[in-house]
């Protein structure tokens, strides 16, 4: 299937969605950033962000049409897109398996 990464422990579906990204920055800033996915998956995601952030540390997530937010590690720091600055994180979840809405595809398939 194009844009599944079958790399991973659990397939990762490529959807924009919309998302408020809240922690703090490697410079000991506290944000509040809207941002957006580049693709989620049952256990994380891969989000675009202005902020310089480092793996291990925890940052919330809210969807944008959404009241609840979900806690996040970040686990990969990837490097800022030249045009735009933005910098992709990847992101693991702490709990919720279902706080995108989304149906993921079973494990083994």
């Amino acid at each position: 299937m194009p844009g599944i990464d079958f790399r991973r422990r659990n397939a990762r579906l490529p959807l924009r969605i919309p998302v408020v990204l809240s922690g703090t920055d490697s410079s000991h800033e506290a944000f509040h950033e809207n941002t957006e996915t580049v693709d989620i998956g049952k256990f994380g995601a891969k989000v675009l962000t202005s902020r310089r952030l480092k793996p291990g540390s925890l940052v919330t997530v809210r969807r944008s049409n959404r009241v609840e937010t979900e806690s996040f590690r970040v686990v990969y720091v990837g490097d800022p897109d030249p045009e735009t600055r933005k910098i992709p994180i990847g992101l693991e979840m702490a709990a919720i398996e279902d706080f995108w809405g989304q149906s993921f595809p079973p494990d083994a398939w």
